[in-house]
């Protein structure tokens, strides 16, 4: 498995952020309901966290599967340019 990049878990993080905000929801109501740390939401946002599959499960509870999919994607789209350079 290729290591996740910090273009990857950015791009992650601006997905998440996005999802979030089209909800309506703040960082604390998501961070309570997910059961993550307080902080976590804003690393994870900020690209300076990378969501594992725990977080992503969590994450997932609260801000639907759309969640799963982004994250996905933008794994399998990086892994598709650091294997074709």
């Amino acid at each position: 498995m290729l290591p996740e990049t910090l273009e990857c878990t950015q791009r992650i993080g601006q997905a998440i952020r996005l999802l979030r905000q089209i909800q309506g929801l703040p960082q604390a109501w998501v961070e309570k309901d997910a059961e993550i740390p307080r902080g976590s939401l804003s690393a994870i946002e900020g690209g300076k966290r990378k969501v594992d599959g725990i977080l992503e499960r969590r994450l997932s509870s609260v801000l639907g599967p759309a969640v799963h999919d982004c994250i996905s994607f933008e794994r399998r789209r990086m892994r598709s340019l650091l294997l074709n350079s």
